[in-house]
């Protein structure tokens, strides 16, 4: 190729590329005077509303119905023991959770910090009395213009006596250590793991419970993540069929579980979710759910 052909040639490509980005730069300044043809005239085609919805991943997974909590009552009374509730009984405030000697009996009164003196006029301010004087408000047993407050006063130990003569213990106004279990909620017996006419004394292990707040536990598979949610809604069928709905309140942390065929334990979260109607599953122990 001779020297004025390849200017020639290098002078076309030139002009191809000048006319490239005046072509784009049309297509970049619509409404700067520019335009592209109208194409809304061609009846092939068709426009639609944009629509946001919400994107559902479905899953079908094994869950159980159980009662949460765990908790374990000990005793505080010395003594033989001569009666506890059956497992499955539901105990609720200013109700016996043993009794010791066919008379002593440890009552349960909600609250977070354990029992750790006795009660009674002139004791010194303790979160304690709070505790105590709540759950006699509850019970009914305090009268309009009693406070409820850290300090004993002569108005607490009127509430004390009203409790004691409506349960049949001696009354005299004084809480003896052991007489009350502070624990945060009613619970629910699992097991007696106290013989009866055995003795037994403070730090005793009389009785395991739960809470009598029934939810679905599911153990997810870490690959099933990205599934669920704090304050995911999930539908739970019961072993009859029927579906309630559920919430899902806490995940994790990671926990192992052996499985049967190998020998290495399969991490996983452990789930709850909370049942938004407990009525659907009055009648249900513990029991497999979807």
């Amino acid at each position: 190729m001779t020297r004025l052909v390849r200017a020639l040639s290098m002078a076309a490509i030139g002009a191809l590329a000048v006319t490239g980005a005046v072509w784009l730069s049309g297509l970049t300044t619509r409404g700067s005077g520019t335009s592209l043809p109208d194409q809304t005239a061609d009846p092939t085609r068709r426009t639609a509303a944009v629509e946001r919805r919400t994107l559902t991943v479905t899953a079908d997974l094994d869950g159980q119905l159980r009662h949460s909590g765990d908790y374990e009552v000990l005793g505080g009374l010395s003594g033989t023991l001569t009666w506890t509730p059956p497992p499955g009984q539901v105990v609720t405030a200013g109700l016996p959770l043993f009794e010791t000697n066919g008379a002593a009996r440890a009552s349960l009164m909600y609250g977070s910090r354990p029992a750790w003196r006795s009660l009674q006029a002139g004791v010194s301010n303790g979160p304690d009395i709070r505790q105590l004087e709540q759950t006699l408000k509850l019970l009914g047993y305090t009268r309009r213009g009693d406070r409820i407050d850290r300090h004993w006063d002569s108005r607490t130990t009127a509430a004390v006596k009203r409790w004691q003569r409506d349960r049949g213990l001696v009354a005299d106004g004084k809480v003896d250590l052991g007489d009350v279990v502070f624990l945060p909620e009613p619970i629910r017996v699992t097991a007696i793991e106290a013989k009866l006419g055995s003795l037994v004394g403070p730090g005793t292990t009389i009785l395991t419970a739960t809470s009598n707040r029934r939810v679905v536990s599911v153990d997810l598979d870490l690959g099933d993540r990205e599934l669920l949610e704090r304050g995911t809604k999930a539908d739970v069928r019961l072993p009859d069929g029927t579906i309630t709905s559920a919430t899902v309140v806490t995940i994790g942390p990671i926990s192992t579980a052996s499985s049967d065929d190998q020998a290495t334990p399969d991490p996983s979260l452990p789930v709850t979710l909370a049942l938004d109607d407990l009525q659907a599953v009055a009648d249900l122990d513990d029991a497999p759910v979807r």
